[in-house]
């Protein structure tokens, strides 16, 4: 076996662990938000009718592009 092959497994498996918990502190400081903020569910859905229009748009675009070639 590796001499390494501990050592990074190891590394890989604390930086899995880190993902992880990063991961869930910005979850429950989103959830926090949520809570106390009354507007901000109202912002994330108008971002995503944003972001929905923007897609259309794209999509429309290209396929101005397949129909004129």
């Amino acid at each position: 076996m590796n001499p390494g092959y501990p050592a990074r497994m190891l590394l890989n498996i604390t930086t899995v662990i880190a993902m992880i918990v990063i991961g869930w502190v910005v979850w429950v400081t989103v959830q926090r938000r949520e809570k106390s903020d009354e507007s901000f569910q109202r912002k994330l859905e108008e971002d995503d009718e944003r972001a929905r229009r923007g897609r259309e748009d794209e999509a429309a675009y290209r396929r101005a592009q397949r129909e004129k070639e």
